[in-house]
């Protein structure tokens, strides 16, 4: 992670202040990069919308099937959006972290069996950059499905 020694620090490091940060001047989610996204997918399953916010940086970008989302705001929205009237829920199968701590790669499992790549780019405790490819269920995926909440 850029700016919060890569990722380094104890298992209670938080990031420095950042665009979303508390009282105390400290970013209220994790330093390490895939406990940000932990707490950040947690926040999206549980459809906690305020929390799930605050893992994002202002000027966030997230690109899907060829289109890009830029702005928070805007991203929160396609993501509720696309949740809306499902109780879909998803679970990381694998993610893999850049040795410098600022991108992630994660292969996620929905409800559904579907799969998608998601790539992410964090700086200061947030996610600036997001790049999801949709796999679909896939005959070669043998992987178990999250059951629905």
């Amino acid at each position: 992670m850029s700016g919060a020694g890569g990722g380094q620090g104890g298992p209670d490091a938080v990031a420095p202040a950042g665009p979303d940060a508390g009282p105390s001047g400290e970013s209220r989610v994790p330093a390490r990069p895939r406990e940000t996204l932990e707490a950040f997918f947690e926040a999206e399953n549980g459809r906690d919308w305020e929390a799930y916010a605050g893992f994002l940086h202002p000027d966030v970008a997230w690109t899907v099937a060829g289109r890009t989302v830029a702005g928070r705001e805007d991203y929160v929205r396609a993501v509720r959006a696309a949740y809306a009237g499902s109780d879909a829920r998803f679970r990381v199968h694998q993610s893999i972290e850049s040795a410098d701590g600022r991108v992630v790669a994660t292969l996620l499992v929905d409800s559904e069996g579907r799969r998608s790549l998601d790539v992410f780019e964090l700086s200061g405790g947030v996610v600036v950059r997001e790049w999801e490819f949709l796999l679909g269920a896939g005959p070669d995926w043998d992987g178990e499905a999250v059951p629905a909440a």
